[in-house]
């Protein structure tokens, strides 16, 4: 008797579970469920994890895999099959489906309040799967079409897919893309809560839907730390805790980290003050990049955007020998240059106990586009900031222009690895989207020559934060096939947030002239990039670590090894992972 009242529990709790995702997906909310049964064997395995959004007819597609209700009055139950056929009749659409492992008789028709739900996900032995891509849904419905026709042939290549997905290439695939389910759902909330838009209804509800699937706070925390978006985790986490329940050391570290930070940039802007202060006086055009004004002008906090590692200041370049002069009034010193690279564009100078000073002449590393550095000077705006010794003018750009400025961030050096960006880009989109004027966003996109990479930015910030970009900007920015390719190669959820192969392939080589790459036109171009990198000006060389003093080796022959030293360095880091 108790065994059968065991039974009987048992299959209470499984019909009450199963009322419960029908019921959430017929109120809009998506579920994420394990499955039993072999009727899409072997697409779909005993204990596979799924992710369940609400169906959308508009968007159905033969071979897609859905959840359809079973027509039953005594209880709510529901399956998982593929869509095999859609069919319309006069105003009434009716579907047909069936399982890969079954005959070939197809189950239906259903109307389309029977269909509930659409699989978007499927997670196994740590490894997701997007089954709302293109290339998959492609897949699909190579599926469907073997499934109805010849099942035996599906059965023996799904068979051979699964065992190279699992077996052969799982160690190579978890180094490449790092996605077991509770890191990628920890970056997906790391995605929600490291920006300011707690406000919106919709990001509330699913971040409460990812903590309930569960994730590594610890990891979480160090995403917020990493990124410099301590305080604004530490604000929305401090909201969520009222709704779903939070570790309790997850709010106290982060609100440890919060005060200290505040500290560190409440400093740190009083500095970034002075230095201006001491510009304007000598009558020297500066402007102020990112640093605690980004933060203040996008956040209305200076330590929304964390500590910044140094004070960015762009001048003009005839200015250059008069600003280091001013700052070596203030007690800096000008700081050796490490690399060849960073001297074309940007002079570092040091004051123990206080943050570096970058002085720069240009936005990104290497090309030279007088266009685009007189353009810059040309969006330059006056603007205010209230400070602790009374309201402050300081110079800066518009909002077209900094919203170039901040893609171009991304990719002139090591910024592809980094959320920071894309989070400022999303901040600003939606503060003063409205007011933004697209047309001369794209005109100055164009004349500075870096439309490839702000297109690259802007349309990662809209895959990955779901940023509000119009479609007709990006369309404007559309670089060709070649490039598209590559962008997807170097930006990414897996190369942003993952330290995987990809990562340590543009970290171990010159990642800084990938940014040349990507806004090359020609081959005259390429050839021209490939001059810079190894035959660079003799005076470059010169002001950095390969000054002459080494016997009979000049400092171009320097140069050249430690170029191949660090090719070499590159490929056995890649050798090693692979």
């Amino acid at each position: 008797m108790s065994i059968t009242t065991e039974l009987r529990e048992d299959e209470y709790l499984r019909q009450a579970r199963d009322a419960a995702y029908l019921e959430a997906l017929k109120r809009g909310a998506p579920i994420a469920l394990y499955v039993r049964g072999i009727s899409m064997y072997p697409y779909i395995k005993d204990y596979d994890f799924l992710d369940i959004e609400p169906f959308l007819s508009s968007d159905a597609r033969v071979g897609d895999v859905v959840m359809v209700e079973r027509n039953s009055v005594s209880q709510k139950s529901f399956f998982i099959h593929r869509l095999m056929r859609i069919e319309r009749v006069r105003e009434v659409i009716y579907y047909y489906t069936k399982g890969d492992n079954a005959g070939l008789l197809l189950e239906g028709p259903f109307e389309e309040r029977q269909i509930v739900g659409t699989v978007v996900g499927l997670a196994r032995k740590g490894r997701h799967i997007n089954c709302r891509a293109k290339t998959h849904r492609a897949l699909l419905r190579v599926f469907a079409f073997f499934s109805l026709r010849t099942p035996v042939f599906l059965k023996i290549f799904s068979l051979f897919y699964n065992i190279l997905r699992e077996r052969a290439f799982l160690q190579f695939s978890r180094r490449l893309f790092e996605k077991d389910p509770l890191t990628y759902n920890t970056q997906r909330l790391a995605a929600l809560l490291l920006r300011d838009a707690m406000h919106n209804e919709g990001v509330t509800q699913k971040a409460i839907f990812i903590i309930a699937e569960g994730l590594r706070w610890n990891y979480f925390c160090s995403l917020a730390l990493d990124y410099g978006r301590i305080v604004v985790a530490e604000k929305n986490i401090g909201m969520l805790e009222k709704i779903v329940h939070i570790p309790p050391f997850v709010h106290t570290r982060l609100k440890e980290e919060a005060v200290k930070t505040a500290v560190d940039t409440t400093r740190h802007h009083y500095h970034s003050v002075q230095i201006m202060k001491s510009f304007q006086e000598a009558r020297i055009d500066a402007m102020l990049l990112k640093g605690t004004f980004l933060s203040e002008l996008l956040y209305k906090d200076t330590a929304a955007r964390g500590i910044s590692n140094d004070i960015d200041i762009l001048i003009r370049e005839k200015d250059l020998v008069s600003s280091v002069r001013l700052l070596e009034g203030l007690g800096y010193t000008q700081a050796p240059e490490e690399e060849v690279e960073a001297w074309q564009w940007h002079k570092e100078m040091v004051l123990a106990g206080y943050p570096p000073v970058d002085l720069h002449w240009d936005i990104t590393m290497m090309k030279r586009s007088p266009g685009r550095i007189t353009g810059i000077w040309k969006q330059a705006m006056t603007m205010g900031l209230a400070d602790e010794l009374g309201p402050q003018q300081y110079c800066g750009l518009n909002d077209e222009a900094l919203l170039i400025y901040l893609c171009v961030s991304i990719l002139h050096s090591k910024g592809y690895n980094t959320l920071k960006y894309y989070l400022d880009i999303d901040q600003l989109l939606s503060r003063r989207g409205s007011a933004l004027r697209w047309d001369l966003l794209i005109e100055c996109a164009y004349g500075w020559k870096v439309k490839n990479s702000v297109f690259a930015a802007l349309s990662q910030s809209k895959k990955l934060l779901g940023s509000s970009i119009p479609c007709r900007l990006l369309i404007a920015l559309k670089p060709p096939l070649m490039k598209r390719l590559f962008i997807t190669f170097l930006l990414s959820r897996s190369v942003i947030f993952s330290n995987n192969i990809r990562r340590k392939i543009m970290d171990s080589f010159l990642s800084y002239i990938l940014f040349e790459l990507l806004e090359a036109e020609s081959l005259r171009d390429l050839v021209l990039i490939a001059k810079r990198v190894l035959f660079p000006p003799r005076r470059a060389l010169e002001m950095t670590k390969y000054a002459p003093g080494c016997g009979s080796i000049t400092s171009r022959q320097q140069y050249l090894v430690c170029i191949i030293i660090r090719l070499c360095r590159g490929f056995c880091k890649i050798a090693r992972l692979l």
